[in-house]
């Protein structure tokens, strides 16, 4: 049996993707919805001031506990359970944030946040959040190797990237590489490096890379290594 990813949360510490442990059976992109995205004060604020005021507006206007319930209108679901509403606000950031980090655009929604007749609806909604969170987790967790990172930037060139990157930094490709002047999986030196950047994690160098490689004319002639 699986140990519940509620469980993990009280134990693991999750501030980036890097760190998180691999417990088996537990989503934590789903994890890094419930706890590293919260829902901000305002909105979970103006939910409650929706209630209050609708439920109001509803005992001011006669009110429909007496009446039968076909005849009771549908209930925005916000008033029955703005947690759920709090929950789908969660995993739709923890997406865009990642979505954010990968240089992503933020995938589109109709959902209108506050004006949800159907809970079952909004369950819906939470559910496609969720996997969407947990998608682009797991791409944002396989993009801080190198492989993952030459995969996600190169495309359809990747076995060429992954080829030269081999022979200027190494077999372990690793960012921290360097030699005199030239840093990193693809060996950029000062000029290549203040041109097209550079940085600390193989996403960051091989989108540096990836850059230069363009620039040049997709031929890899700026490298003393060729595929």
């Amino acid at each position: 049996m699986t140990t519940p990813c509620s469980a993990i949360a009280r134990t693991v510490s999750i501030s980036t993707a890097s760190s998180v442990r691999g417990d088996a059976g537990c989503d934590h992109g789903l994890e890094y919805a419930e706890r590293s995205t919260p829902v901000p004060e305002w909105r979970t604020g103006a939910l409650r001031a929706l209630v209050v005021v609708l439920s109001v507006m509803a005992i001011g206007s006669g009110g429909v506990p007496n009446q039968p319930a076909a005849d009771i209108p549908p209930v925005i679901c916000a008033l029955r359970d703005w947690r759920l509403v709090a929950r789908v606000v969660q995993r739709r950031d923890a997406a865009w944030d990642f979505e954010q980090r990968l240089g992503l655009s933020k995938s589109q929604t109709r959902w209108p946040e506050r004006w949800t007749f159907s809970c079952e609806y909004l369950g819906f909604v939470k559910k496609r959040w969720a996997e969407k969170a947990r998608k682009t987790y797991s791409l944002w967790k396989d993009v801080q190797r190198p492989e993952g990172a030459i995969r996600f930037v190169f495309g359809e060139d990747w076995k060429e990237a992954w080829s030269v990157a081999g022979c200027e930094s190494g077999s372990s490709r690793t960012p921290r590489a360097r030699n005199g002047q030239y840093l990193g999986m693809f060996q950029m030196g000062e000029y290549a490096r203040s041109r097209f950047g550079h940085g600390e994690t193989p996403l960051e160098q091989a989108r540096a890379a990836h850059a230069y490689f363009l620039a040049s004319g997709s031929d890899w002639s700026p490298w003393s290594c060729k595929p």
